[in-house]
């Protein structure tokens, strides 16, 4: 017996222990990670590992405490490392992300994710608090696009892909309608988001069908002691109202609730009776409630609800070129609920860990198009459970999902559908090596209509020495069709035939990014490409002459490659963030059948943002300038390509007590289109529309002012 016990206390691997402190006392809540095991340390300051002989890595991270990495040499005995962290010059907060399934923080991640958080938030809601089109263009290789400068709805285009493959989430959630696009871009505010997450390139392993061309998840605040009051004014006639209460209910419970409405005048800034800002209302609320397990188990459930009315068109009495007003207006009222829960299956912190995540919405909207009602019905139905698992520094994650999506029309009752598709999905995260991290994902989606499609995507995370990182990803998708898509925003749906005999879009796209830091700069570099096979395209209906149009699939494939480059430097009191992005996307014209540019991609765009911060005084100053080069343009009688652009803006704000006045202007160099050519169309084009496609601002020079409270 007693040689058995020997040889079990021998077989048993040492066990290290990582005692974090702080000026002598310990430090808990630490993510304490060891190659790929990571634990936190719990009220001790400590954080127990049980690993192979030989060399490890041992980094340590907590809010509010500069970053620390070690190297430990494990023999056959136990052996304790203590820690110390120090406060940094300014409090950073560690960037996890969770659009990726597993929450990591972004520097441990194999997929490449773009995340926009902090100061990079605040200074883009102050800029433009009633949408999301501001905060998104500080990311390089993302560009919002508007789709129907009437009534100004908008998409966001990932890496020269249209924007109607870009999938929204709400964290992890589907609760803006069943378009990512359109108008609920422009129904998100801001100001309750704790960081905004991209992944690029196919994600329909993911996050399914919806996810072709990328993800945008938005990660709401969590409860704090936070209550604010914000107050904006625009020189163009907007005027936008918010309040925001975030309160704990004890150690377990808390509340966030934001409240805001917005109000923009229809303006005419080149005098031709056509709106080149339409005029809308809004108002919405969206609580949300959090709870804590002693268990480390969380729930948060969240509901919203909506309304809105927007117009554009001519003005008064004014008349298309027919001789005839133009009024185009919807009215939205949506609403949703959500919920997300996670619960530990046992007591120990490496126990699997039980998702589930539930969302419904429903979206109405009455529009009318000039003297053309459409009346239709959105809903979304959406559920997922999945299991998450870590054992021998590999983490697993397997689970179903299962979604119902509904249109319905009764002016344009051919183009209702009900899809309803159950998936299955696993995802498998390890490191070989102690400089490899590798994610495996894969997602079968049984749609009931269009059959059942499998996507999968490998991500590898490399370093080199403690600057040097290199990431390199590859995927596959689909994308099932629906009336949907950036060209019929702009028209009316009933002058869109059937959707018969179409097929689903596949794709499969590759990346690769180097990511280098030095101290206070880092700077990286991407390259990319994608294919799309059967991209469903619009073109006017053969030997039509009433401007009827229908969705058919490309006869041949839809290709985008390029480059990206970005820069920040970030040393006290200034960071300067520089980005350039290289793209060239080509498709099969529709209508001649011959190759060209995809339209309204800018093929260079240089992006540089300058700040200024000084803590100890509240002030900070913000000086930004974007460059969009030469777009290919279709169906535009005035030119074949955009000239390039520069928009300049400018943000000033000044932290006084508990009040915070802020200044911007946006536009400074007062681009237009129109004072290059008109947007209005000399006739009506194919689907009854009335403009151009837009490529550059029409809104012009605008100035913000504003204040936002706390109390």
């Amino acid at each position: 017996m007693i040689p058995l016990l020997l040889l079990a206390l021998v077989q048993q691997p040492p066990r290290l222990t990582v005692d974090v402190r702080r000026q002598g006392r310990p430090v808990s809540g630490a993510s304490v990670r060891v190659d790929s095991l990571s634990h936190q340390s719990d009220d001790r300051g400590v954080a127990l590992f049980e690993l192979a002989s030989g060399a490890h890595t041992v980094s340590v991270a907590a809010i509010g405490f500069l970053p620390e990495t070690l190297s430990v040499i494990m023999g056959a005995r136990d052996t304790t490392v203590r820690v110390d962290l120090a406060h940094p010059l300014v409090e950073l907060e560690a960037i996890t992300v969770e659009a990726t399934r597993t929450t990591r923080r972004i520097e441990e991640e194999p997929a490449r994710v773009e995340v926009l958080a902090g100061a990079d938030v605040a200074e883009k809601t102050e800029m433009r608090p009633a949408d999301l089109t501001m905060l998104l263009s500080e990311m390089v290789g993302v560009r919002t696009q508007v789709t129907a400068p009437t009534v100004g709805s908008a998409v966001v285009r990932i890496q020269g892909l249209r924007g109607h493959y870009t999938l929204f989430l709400t964290d992890g959630l589907p609760l803006h309608g069943a378009q990512s696009g359109g108008l609920s871009l422009l129904q998100v505010p801001p100001l309750d988001l704790k960081q905004v997450e991209v992944i690029k390139g196919a994600a329909s392993a993911l996050y399914g069908p919806e996810a072709l061309g990328g993800v945008v998840n938005l990660v709401s605040q969590r409860p704090t002691a936070k209550r604010e009051v914000v107050l904006n004014q625009s020189s163009t006639g907007g005027s936008d109202a918010f309040l925001w209460l975030s309160q704990g209910l004890g150690p377990r419970w808390g509340i966030t609730v934001i409240g805001d409405g917005h109000y923009q005048d229809e303006r005419d800034r080149t005098g031709d009776g056509w709106a080149d800002l339409p005029g809308f209302t809004r108002a919405q609320v969206r609580p949300r409630v959090f709870w804590t397990g002693d268990n480390g188990g969380t729930l948060m459930v969240t509901g919203s609800y909506m309304a809105e009315d927007r117009t554009g068109g001519t003005i008064g009495l004014a008349q298309a070129p027919d001789g005839q007003p133009f009024v185009e207006s919807v009215r939205t009222r949506r609403g949703d609920l959500g919920l997300i829960a996670q619960v530990p299956l046992g007591l120990r912190s490496d126990s699997p860990l039980l998702n589930v995540r539930l969302a419904g919405s429903r979206d109405r909207q009455n529009r009318e198009f000039g003297v053309i009602p459409e009346l239709s019905e959105q809903t979304i139905l959406f559920g997922e459970t999945s299991l998450g698992y870590s054992h021998a520094g590999i983490d697993w994650v397997g689970g179903l999902s299962w979604e119902r999506e509904t249109f319905h029309s009764p002016q344009v009752a051919t183009l209702d559908y009900t899809f309803t598709t159950p998936a299955v999905f696993a995802q498998v995260t390890g490191t070989p090596w102690n400089a490899l991290t590798a994610t495996l994902s894969a997602r079968c989606d049984a749609h009931n209509v269009y059959g059942t499609y499998c996507s999968p995507r490998l991500s590898t995370l490399s370093k080199f020495g403690a600057q040097w990182t290199l990431r390199l990803s590859a995927g596959g998708g689909i994308f099932v069709p629906t009336p949907f898509t950036e060209e019929t925003e702009p028209i009316a749906l009933s002058a869109l035939q059937p959707l018969n005999g179409l097929r689903v879009e596949r794709a499969r796209n590759a990346s690769a990014d180097l990511t280098a830091t030095f101290g206070p700069l880092e700077v990286s570099s991407t390259v990319y490409g994608s294919r799309i096979e059967r991209a469903i395209m619009l073109q006017p209906v053969p030997g039509d002459t009433t401007g009827r149009v229908e969705l058919v699939n490309s006869t041949g494939s839809t290709d985008a490659f390029g480059a990206e480059a970005f820069a920040v430097y970030d040393r006290a009191p200034f960071v300067v963030t520089a980005h350039y992005s290289y793209v060239r996307s080509s498709e099969i014209d529709p209508t001649t059948g011959a190759r060209r540019d995809v339209p309204l991609n800018p093929r260079d765009n240089l992006f540089l943002d300058l700040a200024y911060e000084n803590l100890a005084h509240g002030t900070w100053v913000a000086l930004e300038v974007d460059w969009s080069g030469t777009q290919a343009l279709d169906n535009d009688p005035y030119r074949l390509e955009s000239p390039p652009y520069v928009v300049a803006g400018a943000l000033a704000s000044q932290q006084l007590g508990k009040v915070k006045l802020f200044l911007s202007v946006q536009n400074i160099t007062d681009v237009r289109q129109t004072n290059y050519d008109p947007i209005v169309l000399p006739a009506r084009g194919p689907g009854g529309r009335w403009t151009t496609d837009q490529w550059a601002p029409l809104a012009g020079r605008s100035v913000n002012g504003g204040v936002r409270v706390q109390f």
